[in-house]
């Protein structure tokens, strides 16, 4: 049940990341448009570099708006390697004091946010998706199939543990196929509750026998998972 809880947790993590990621970039895209309306777009020049901590640092910059040139003005470089004596990088002078120098994060930051939050939130979202159609299988007719075999499925792992399958068959009564259900992974040992030969509710979608969900009511109703 514990490596259960965790995947949920993850699931959950990759939702919140996802939303702030996505949440930052919008800001800085906010910020960019409201700065390119009220700012001069202005290229500064780091001319001084002063330490003041062990690892902190202060920078002095210099640049030109409308033709005149403002000197000593503190600022804070957003590219670290641009964080060096002569280094440059674009940044915005604001049009009523341009002694007032604001940080130009770009494009480039913006799109990673937005690639970076994405990615996190597509996880999370299919993880969730996932969650609520296998709910949503179990309101749908089933079929009592026969349990033939409890395997370790090593193709996974949370922390370093293999989860285990629960495989069982269901002849199909019109056509006398066999059909194989997999059960969703289980991180403590269903043989314990389990035996071959037992039959199991496996509840189906539809009778294309794609989409089902072995019931493991009895396993999960001693707090096993």
């Amino acid at each position: 049940m514990r490596e259960k809880r965790i995947i949920k947790e993850i699931m959950a993590i990759f939702l919140i990341v996802g939303l702030v990621l996505i949440g930052l970039g919008t800001y800085f895209l906010v910020k960019d448009i409201k700065n390119n309306a009220n700012c001069y777009k202005v290229k500064v020049r780091i001319t001084q570099k002063e330490q003041v901590g062990e690892d902190s640092y202060l920078y002095y910059v210099d640049y030109t708006v409308n033709g005149e040139t403002y000197s000593h003005i503190a600022y804070k470089p957003v590219n670290s390697d641009n964080a060096h004596l002569g280094g440059t990088e674009k940044a915005y002078a604001d049009k009523d004091n341009p002694y007032n120098l604001r940080r130009r994060m770009g494009p480039a930051i913006i799109i990673i946010l937005y690639v970076m939050g994405g990615a996190f939130l597509f996880v999370g979202v299919i993880s969730g998706i996932k969650e609520v159609r296998t709910k949503k299988i179990k309101k749908n007719y089933y079929v009592y199939a026969e349990i033939y075999d409890v395997v370790v499925d090593y193709s996974t792992a949370v922390n370093g543990v293999c989860p285990f399958v629960i495989k069982c068959r269901y002849v199909e009564p019109e056509t006398g196929e066999v059909i194989v259900f997999k059960s969703e992974h289980c991180y403590d040992d269903p043989g314990i509750v389990y035996s071959p030969g037992e039959q199991v509710k496996v509840y189906l979608e539809d009778k294309t026998y794609k989409n089902y969900v072995v019931d493991l009511e009895k396993f999960k109703s001693l707090g096993l998972g």
